[in-house]
């Protein structure tokens, strides 16, 4: 089974700390907690173990979940773009990757949690990943001042540390990224030297 204390390095990891990006929807937000989401908690002094302690209690619901990286890569996912986008993505990946019928209904019930574990994970990684890229990539187009960011995030999970990046380059979720960068304009050289690179670190 899965646990928290596994997964929440990942998450804090992407969401960072302290911020207030006027470009970002989120307003002020630290390790990932927004003043609009916790109008009454002091955000600015905010400290990680009371972070970590809202994450477990409002957005921690995978323990049932038997792959550790699957339900990490879920739970991160669930942290920024909300439970019922999440979840509805990863039925939607469940179904292509023909794990069984599968409702996607953006609820994790039972049934949802029993096709995750029936499931190959490398290929329902490789699926979640490509369909997150497709969400992102149906953003606003200035949301791509995020690409860096969303880069990272999408295509990332608490294995690809150890993986080579001739592997992670050639995935089709990455494949997937390029085209939606391409979709917004992005020359291919600036891909090439941007984003690349960006993987490699």
């Amino acid at each position: 089974m899965s646990r928290f204390d596994a997964a929440i390095d990942f998450v804090l990891a992407n969401e960072g700390g302290l911020s207030n990006n006027s470009a970002d929807s989120g307003g002020l937000t630290n390790y990932g907690i927004s003043q609009r989401a916790y109008p009454d908690i002091d955000i600015k002094n905010l400290t990680r173990i009371e972070a970590e302690h809202i994450y477990e209690r409002d957005y921690w619901r995978y323990d049932a979940i038997v792959s550790q990286r699957v339900a990490t890569k879920l739970f991160d996912a669930h942290v920024n773009m909300g439970p019922v986008k999440a979840t509805r993505l990863m039925q939607l990946a469940l179904g292509a990757v023909e794990a069984g019928p599968i409702v996607a209904d953006g609820i994790i019930g039972s049934a949802t949690i029993e096709a995750i574990n029936a499931a190959d994970e490398e290929k329902l990684i490789e699926e979640f990943k490509v369909r997150l890229c497709k969400y992102y990539c149906e953003l606003n187009q200035q949301e791509f001042k995020f690409a860096s960011y969303y880069a990272n995030r999408i295509l990332t999970d608490n294995l690809d540390g150890m993986r080579p990046i001739a592997e992670r380059r050639g995935s089709g979720a990455l494949v997937r990224f390029l085209q939606c960068t391409g979709f917004f304009g992005v020359a291919e050289g600036a891909i090439r030297n941007f984003i690349f690179p960006l993987l490699v670190g």
